[in-house]
């Protein structure tokens, strides 16, 4: 990134910290089997924790961040929770870390929550903004 951004240029990132869900469910060992799956996939699912040090190493100057918490008490199509946790389960089932029964029963669970006014997610993302020096 840094050698195509001109002198004086910005560059904004946005990342996610997967280790940091908050999740309502009634499976808790599943939830965990869910998410180390998750951790497995990604490639670095943790990587706002090292990305500041990670851009001034490169040069980049002046890097601040700001938190951007996704928070969601529906589970419905229309939320970012929906569709990130239906692909978590279907990653879990992919990689063998859950059974079939196991990623539906979760999901299930997350619709019930939905429909007892019980549903909650939250995850944090990071908003890094860092400029490169005026000359190199």
């Amino acid at each position: 990134m840094y050698r195509i951004l001109k002198p004086g240029g910005r560059i904004a990132i946005i990342e996610t910290d997967w280790r940091s869900v908050v999740l309502n469910a009634k499976n808790d060992n599943l939830t965990r089997r869910m998410f180390t799956a998750w951790d497995n996939a990604a490639i670095s699912p943790n990587l706002p924790v090292k990305l500041k040090p990670k851009l001034y190493a490169e040069g980049f100057k002046n890097v601040t961040i700001t938190g951007i918490p996704i928070l969601n008490t529906e589970f419905n199509t229309n939320t970012f929770s929906s569709g990130m946790l239906h692909g978590v389960a279907q990653k879990a089932c992919q990689i063998g870390a859950v059974t079939k029964a196991e990623a539906d029963e979760w999901i299930t669970d997350m619709h019930a929550k939905d429909a007892s006014g019980s549903y909650f997610f939250c995850v944090n993302r990071f908003l890094f903004n860092a400029e490169k020096a005026d000359t190199d």
